[in-house]
């Protein structure tokens, strides 16, 4: 939904995840960009790892001073956790890791401040495990939220990765507002 003085979403087309790497660049954040959304389906891996994420500029990608958690939380049985990360941004608790986990969500970033030598990028994520079960017996869902310090770097890349293995499966589109 657009905000007041901005235009309507870009939507992003579907892409594949390829096999045999334990990470993709996603390019094509445009630098006038206030808002953005990368959403995933099926994403899975040949090992038992997890999935995170690092933002980037032209000169590679952050891997310092980050500020945020991901947590999950069990509905059926109303049991929590979580796992603070300074160095990424997890898409699930990092003792969620099995090879036949399928994860789908999304993650969104929002600038929430812009400055010469200050931009800052909050992150807000919802994802779910499809495979293990976990989902339809137990209802549990992952959430993740922090912001990430960029200097006075642009924003232009998110890179995903895999802890352990290589991507096997999965697809992911791109959505912005500018």
């Amino acid at each position: 939904m657009p905000f007041y003085g901005q235009g309507a979403w870009t939507r992003g087309t579907d892409q594949t995840f390829p096999t045999n790497v334990s990470n993709q660049t996603i390019t094509g954040i445009p630098s006038t960009a206030s808002r953005f959304r990368i959403k995933f389906f099926d994403i899975s891996s040949s090992g038992a790892g997890y999935v995170y994420m690092r933002v980037g500029h032209s000169g590679g990608m952050i891997t310092s001073n980050y500020y945020g958690n991901s947590n999950y939380h069990y509905y059926s049985v109303t049991d929590s956790t979580g796992s603070a990360f300074n160095d990424r941004i997890g898409l699930s608790s990092s003792n969620w890791d099995a090879a036949n986990y399928t994860w789908c969500g999304f993650i969104e970033f929002e600038k929430i401040k812009t400055s010469g030598s200050s931009n800052i990028w909050l992150f807000n994520n919802s994802v779910f495990e499809t495979s293990g079960g976990y989902w339809s017996s137990h209802r549990i869902m992952y959430e993740g939220r922090g912001f990430a310090p960029l200097g006075s770097n642009i924003l232009d890349r998110i890179a995903v990765y895999i802890t352990s293995g290589n991507f096997d499966n999965g697809t992911y589109s791109l959505d912005y507002l500018v």
